[in-house]
């Protein structure tokens, strides 16, 4: 992707951090939107040395580029200084003739980890502000690249902590974009810059306070390290700089993998599932690479490396009539069938829900239940005499989730364990705590639509009525084949 030609460079005579900005836009802008309109770019910016320095050197830019430019200052309301800060940023803004908007966002003081947490509330209100199409400049460059590359050393990262923060990457689900166009520059350059411009900046003195992890490295471990090693902390950003190609390269490799263990297109286990078997026979760094890849794949965040390791354990151990789970705050992994799913995860039901007929029954677990005409060619008006008349017979239902040891008469005069029932449909493990089971008087009538009671057989028939089940939105798409079901149903 390149600028569209009717944009100018900016001049040779142009500052070195001015150059390397424009090269790094020109390097994520979009030709189709350059040749619609300007590029929308949005400077984050803390008052801080970094940012200031930004903030000018795409103010430089801003009319030769043609740029739609603004200012995005994040109050933590964390530091004594905060109010002062954001005065200032708004003061240079106003110098600058630049739109400024002022996020306040609450942080939790108390927590574990300052700044982590900080980091986080920060990067949430960035997703809020960002319209379609916006560049987010961030203004990091080497030394806070080398000090996330050993923050993520000392917590034992993979390939992707250690390659650090990338210089570009999409933020938040309205197509926005993150870019860090002076990620290779070191700090001095970017002060040099402040003072060769005589730019007002303020200073953060928790940058340097030792209690926090990035603090530390900043105040005492870098420096010595500069001082044993000089260019210490330009090699750590370079080391970074070369592994995240490697990374690419092996991610490339890692995607044409996974493709062997998921499902063919087109084929009955089209879902969000893994071959189990095809997982297992790689080794096991590769299994926690693969399973990771997936889950980004599905926008879902991987669980910590120890539980994917307890999960791995138990899938290579597990009977064949086992099912190793992995819970998460918002899914589940489940193995069935030789097979590792991902699935939503779904609040159980409190209690039994009422059904009146002949209103169909909507849950967001259940999905819904109805009474349908057999025949549907007949009269609208026949149909609702039918279900009226049929309230005085049968008049209120429950439905209830499966909580183990059901058992349903079919139609063969005996009693059959659900649990079996499901087993022999192919129904998913995960599927099965969805279904409804329908009960009249403590009696179970119906499991879903798959498998009824006699008495409830013989009541749908003479009004010539069928029940309907359909499974939640929310289900992967997973449909069993009801006919078949319906067959073995009538053979028992």
């Amino acid at each position: 992707m390149s600028v569209s030609a009717g944009h100018n460079k900016p001049p040779s005579s142009a500052h070195p951090l001015q150059q390397r900005l424009f090269a790094a836009l020109q390097a994520c802008w979009s030709p189709s939107a350059a040749d619609r309109q300007p590029p929308a770019v949005v400077v984050a910016y803390s008052s801080g040395a970094d940012s200031t320095a930004l903030l000018h050197a795409a103010s430089c830019l801003h009319d030769l580029l043609r740029l739609r430019l603004r200012a995005l200052h994040i109050n933590h309301g964390l530091h004594p200084d905060c109010d002062r800060w954001q005065q200032l940023a708004m003061q240079q803004c106003a110098a600058l003739k630049l739109p400024l908007t002022v996020i306040q966002v609450e942080v939790d003081s108390t927590a574990a980890s300052l700044e982590n947490t900080a980091r986080e509330a920060r990067y949430a209100a960035f997703c809020t502000q960002l319209q379609a199409d916006e560049i987010l400049l961030l203004a990091h460059h080497q030394r806070d690249q080398a000090e996330t590359v050993l923050l993520h050393l000392l917590r034992g990262s993979g390939a992707a902590g250690l390659a650090g923060m990338p210089q570009s990457r999409p933020l938040g689900d309205r197509g926005a974009m993150l870019l860090r166009p002076w990620l290779h520059c070191s700090a001095r350059q970017l002060r040099d810059y402040c003072r060769e411009h005589n730019l007002k900046f303020s200073e953060d003195s928790s940058n340097l306070d030792p209690r926090h992890d990035r603090g530390w490295l900043r105040s005492e471990l870098l420096p010595l390290l500069e001082q044993r090693k000089p260019g210490a902390i330009a090699n750590i950003a370079l080391s970074a700089r070369l592994l995240e190609h490697t990374r690419r390269l092996a991610a490339a490799q890692l995607d044409q993998l996974l493709q062997t263990l998921l499902p063919a297109t087109g084929s009955a286990t089209a879902d969000n599932s893994l071959d189990i078997a095809g997982l297992l026979q790689h080794e096991p760094l590769l299994q926690h690479d693969l399973l990771r890849n997936w889950l980004r794949s599905l926008r879902l965040q991987p669980p910590p490396r120890q539980q994917l390791q307890t999960l791995l354990e138990q899938l290579s151990t597990a009977a064949a009539d086992r099912h190793p789970s992995l819970l998460q705050p918002d899914y589940v992994l489940q193995a069935d069938r030789q097979r590792l799913h991902v699935h939503a995860r779904s609040q159980p039901v409190a209690k039994g829900l009422s059904w009146q007929t002949p209103q169909a029954l909507q849950h967001a677990q259940f999905g819904q239940l109805q009474l349908l005409d057999a025949a549907p060619n007949r009269a609208a008006r026949q149909f609702e005499t039918a279900i009226t008349t049929g309230l005085t017979n049968w008049p209120r239902l429950q439905v209830t989730a499966r909580i183990g040891g059901e058992r349903i008469r079919l139609r063969d005069g005996h009693h059959h364990r659900v649990k079996s029932l499901l087993q022999q449909a192919n129904i998913p493990v995960w599927q099965r705590a969805r279904l409804p089971l329908i009960w009249h008087r403590n009696r179970l009538i119906a499991v879903a639509d798959l498998f009824l009671h006699p008495a409830l057989h013989r009541w749908l028939q003479r009004r010539g009525l069928q029940l309907q089940w359909t499974p939640a939105a929310a289900l992967p798409r997973h449909q069993p084949d009801k006919r078949n079901h319906h067959e073995q149903a009538s053979k028992l």
